[in-house]
């Protein structure tokens, strides 16, 4: 993924008035990009694999059901018989860590740049 949650966050932060934007800040913000942007990509993945069931549901009972309780199945099959969807799911928890990690420790660090510098000390 090319690096543009960096060149993104320099741009935003260095065209506000009065902010200077540290290296901390830039890495951060791009590992939010990052964890974002992976996290999309589980969701899609996970899209992916239900359609495959839902594709391979033959029996003609399925024709006449709706596409919802159809596709409810198909989440059902690939949650019950496709290991795939269980590392999607971790993937997809061990990524909002990194996303709310990464939120909690730039938010600290605007927060104690906006202190004034005695109380700081």
């Amino acid at each position: 993924m090319p690096n543009v949650a960096a060149a993104s966050a320099n741009s935003s932060l260095a065209s506000t008035p009065n902010t200077s934007s540290t290296a901390t800040e830039v890495a951060l913000v791009d590992a939010l990009a990052t964890a974002r942007w992976k996290a999309m990509r589980m969701s899609n993945f996970e899209a992916v694999q239900i359609d495959r069931q839902f594709d391979a549901q033959q029996d003609p009972a399925f024709e006449t059901m709706d596409n919802d309780v159809r596709t409810g199945i198909a989440y059902g099959e690939a949650v019950n018989h496709d290991r795939t969807m269980a590392g999607i799911g971790r993937a997809e928890t061990r990524l909002q860590h990194q996303f709310n990690s990464a939120f909690d420790r730039l938010s600290r660090l605007k927060k104690s740049q906006s202190k004034p510098a005695l109380m700081r000390e």
